[in-house]
């Protein structure tokens, strides 16, 4: 059986092909593309060929607004008027963190972020009511503790004081009246 190998005369032209591709103002990149290489081993085969091989260039970033020349008084006055950190780093194309630094650099105070949680239904405010703790409607409901305490809070429930020893433990009916009526309501999609 008698295997061929490619003659030198036909992997030198090959090599020259590609020699006068690159030269032709192609990439690395599209010249492998073209004839059938990994990107490493065309930049190879043009390095052992005495080519000189152009420095690899990234795109050129998009054009970004420039970084206004105010002072840092004009950042807090918009921050303070109203403004978020997004805003302000949408507005002036910069990052988050640059825009914040520049309330902090003009020593603003920042605002708390404030967490939008929907109401309590008035479901849960009856079972804490009726003698649940925060806890518990917290698992019927699916909810993280905070989160269901902000609720009832937003909800304007009166809260009882903290200490398990002086509080009566709900009995079981509650506790199951309640569990099916938060069943129903998440399985609705609340």
């Amino acid at each position: 059986m008698v295997t061929s190998f490619p003659t030198q005369a036909k992997t030198g032209a090959a090599t020259a092909e590609m020699i006068a591709y690159y030269h032709d103002e192609h990439s690395i990149a599209e010249c492998a593309a073209k004839f059938g290489l990994s990107y490493r081993v065309m930049q190879r085969k043009l390095h052992r060929a005495g080519v000189r091989v152009r420095p690899q260039c990234r795109p050129t970033p998009a054009p970004c607004r420039p970084l206004p020349r105010l002072a840092p008084q004009v950042f807090l006055r918009l921050y303070n008027g109203g403004w978020t950190i997004e805003r302000l780093a949408a507005t002036y194309s910069v990052s988050y963190w640059r825009a914040r630094n520049w309330v902090l650099g003009a020593n603003g105070v920042l605002r708390p972020q404030q967490i939008l949680v929907p109401p309590a239904t008035p479901e849960m405010c009856e079972a804490y009511q009726d003698g649940l703790t925060i806890r518990q409607v917290a698992v019927l409901w699916n909810r993280a503790y905070s989160q269901t305490r902000r609720m009832l809070d937003g909800a304007g429930v009166e809260f009882r004081p903290r200490g398990g020893a002086a509080m009566a433990t709900p009995s079981a009916e509650v506790t199951a009246k309640y569990r099916a009526i938060a069943e129903k309501q998440l399985s609705e999609g609340y």
